[in-house]
């Protein structure tokens, strides 16, 4: 910034200074004296003061200016994967759009997780949003030849024992209820508790569930449909005669290992979760339930209610309720919530009755 002066009063300087003006007239002057040389020692080094000042000041404002930007270029430019640098612009932009992008997906996913757990859902809704979870939670494709889902592999053990069963399942251990299964799976197992099956030892929640098998000759799906030897430690996963035939290549009967799966694949045709009374309870008991869910795709029970009573597990895989002074109704709203924080909300009316154990063969 440029500093004033105070305006000279001599008349003599005012005179020197007129002379350098173009286009006077010297008759104006008169006859001027001579010039003062310190006067025009002192008008000079006066000058030069102003232009130094004025050149420290300009060069202060762009060191500041240079600092600002080494500034900016130091905290905005940030290295990519491949080693080249990226401004601050563009890794904002990638931050806004991938924010944006996880947003719209978490929105997504929470929209069909508060629907499937309102606990006022009719059994509709139900098959609606459990339907929904069930493409964004597991994402699947539809085989265009069998029709079912293809399924994706949630947990997997390897190295456990599998052994030849019967030729069939029986009708203890799951109960599961009779209907029309689906065709995307090859026969039955019964699940124990050997130690190589870690988190797949049998716990609540897997009767239903469908297992994928691997002893060497191709993948096979196979349902749980009953429990082996548990509490002793020895037994990993027992075949039907069709399991054991397809997985590993018609062996002779015996023993063999194998890696062992839990898919998000269905037992029952479609992706909505079903309930139903165990098979052989009683349904018309009106203070006493025994039920189940189907169709998790591959979720596990962690726990239910009953008109908000807690169910406890009974019997393998199913929730017993107790009612208090009010019995039961259809209109009793049964919730089930799985591990995942998830849950499949029925009218106690929509649970199925079967009319018996589903033998597989």
């Amino acid at each position: 910034m440029a500093r004033s002066h105070p305006e000279r009063k001599s008349s003599r300087r005012e005179e020197i200074r007129s002379v350098s003006e173009k286009g006077m007239d010297d008759s104006f002057l008169g006859s001027p004296e001579p010039r003062q040389i310190p006067s025009l020692r002192i008008f000079a080094i006066g000058g030069a003061v102003v232009i130094a000042i004025a050149l420290a000041i300009a060069i202060g404002v762009i060191l500041r200016n240079a600092k600002s930007a080494t500034d900016v270029l130091a905290s905005g430019s940030t290295a990519t994967s491949s080693g080249t640098a990226q401004s601050a612009d563009s890794v904002e932009m990638v931050t806004v759009s991938e924010a944006t992008a996880g947003a719209t997906s978490q929105t997504t996913f929470s929209s069909a997780i508060a629907m499937d757990s309102n606990p006022t859902a009719a059994t509709t809704m139900d098959a609606v949003t459990d339907s929904a979870i069930s493409s964004v939670a597991n994402p699947a494709t539809t085989d265009s030849g069998s029709g079912q889902s293809v399924s994706s592999v949630v947990l997997t053990s390897t190295g456990v024992q599998a052994t030849w069963w019967a030729s069939t399942s029986d009708a203890g251990g799951c109960q599961l209820p009779t209907a029309t299964y689906s065709s995307g799976f090859t026969g039955a197992i019964a699940l124990g508790d050997i130690s190589t099956l870690g988190q797949l030892s049998y716990t609540a929640g897997y009767c239903g569930q469908v297992f994928q098998i691997d002893c060497g000759s191709g993948a096979v799906n196979a349902v749980v449909a009953s429990t082996c030897n548990l509490g002793q430690g020895n037994c990993g996963i027992d075949m039907i005669t069709s399991t054991w035939n397809a997985a590993t290549a018609n062996a002779a009967f015996g023993s063999t290992s194998c890696s062992v799966s839990l898919t998000s694949a269905n037992p029952l045709p479609g992706t909505d979760a079903v309930c139903y009374y165990r098979p052989t309870s009683d349904f018309a008991n009106a203070y006493y339930k025994l039920l189940g869910v189907l169709n998790t795709s591959g979720r596990l029970v962690a726990s239910a209610t009953l008109d908000g009573i807690a169910g406890s597990v009974s019997s393998g895989d199913w929730y017993q309720f107790q009612a208090g002074a009010n019995p039961f109704s259809d209109a009793s709203v049964l919730i089930f919530t799985y591990t995942d924080g998830s849950s499949s909300t029925f009218a106690l009316s929509a649970c199925a009755q079967p009319s018996g154990v589903q033998i597989f063969s």
